[in-house]
């Protein structure tokens, strides 16, 4: 079982670093806010790309005659789940059947003439609308199956000092250390501190071996050819 953290405790640890407190003292309230909110930036800051662990498969239940979907917290949208930054792969699953559905671009999209084609969906445009996402597909369900989709989402922000980073947060046991280390060195601009070359060096090093360890498991999107009936897809976003 992991070993997990609290922010409280990541960002006392990055105070220390930052040479604003020693060890056994205790950070003073506002100190501790600010840390928070820096903490909160370099995570967002660094939400996308490779520095992003968070590769998830949701379903969708299709509606019949219905081509967009929203994604995401707001309203009621159809998948409720945190909005994808971006949509790698997805299928439709008929009978326990994965039919591949192919990922195209919002020009790929636009020009196909008749958007309301019946039939099980073969392609799909994803617009990261705000604050919902929208799924496009095509074409138009003729079937309540599933769309599976499988996303890029973003870290989650902490917001109290008491949560849990990996069970409360749902941030990786091997991101503690790093972003400890991050804070620590964007905390002595705060605090007016040098940044000495071990915390630079940590602060790299921590940021280079997330962003290695997720290139080798990321996920690709599908690389098999799709014609449609109205011209070759030459459109396809491969994230």
């Amino acid at each position: 079982m992991a070993i997990t953290r609290t922010v409280r405790q990541l960002i006392d640890g990055a105070l220390r670093i930052a040479g604003a407190y020693e060890v056994g003292e205790t950070p003073e309230p506002e100190d501790t806010a600010t840390a928070l909110l820096v903490l909160q930036d370099i995570i967002a800051e660094h939400s996308g790309g490779l520095f992003v662990p968070l590769v998830i498969s949701e379903a969708i239940t299709l509606v019949i005659n219905q081509e967009a979907y929203t994604v995401g917290e707001q309203g009621s949208p159809d998948l409720n789940t945190q909005r994808p930054e971006q949509i790698t792969q997805a299928y439709v699953r008929v009978s326990n059947y994965d039919h591949p559905v192919r990922i195209i671009g919002k020009r790929a999209f636009e020009r196909i003439p008749l958007k309301t084609q019946p039939g099980r969906p073969t392609v799909l445009w994803y617009n990261p609308t705000v604050p919902n996402g929208t799924v496009n597909v095509w074409q138009s369900p003729n079937a309540t199956d599933s769309l599976y989709i499988v996303s890029i989402k973003m870290l989650a922000e902490p917001t109290a000092l008491g949560q849990n980073l990996l069970d409360t947060v749902g941030i990786a046991r091997n991101y503690h250390n790093p972003l400890k280390w991050m804070l620590g060195e964007d905390l002595c601009e705060e605090y007016g501190k040098p940044v000495t070359p071990l915390i630079l060096k940590r602060s790299l090093e921590g940021k280079a071996s997330i962003i290695s360890l997720n290139a080798a498991r990321s996920v690709q999107a599908s690389g098999f050819d799709f014609v449609t009936p109205y011209g070759r897809n030459d459109d396809l976003i491969r994230y």
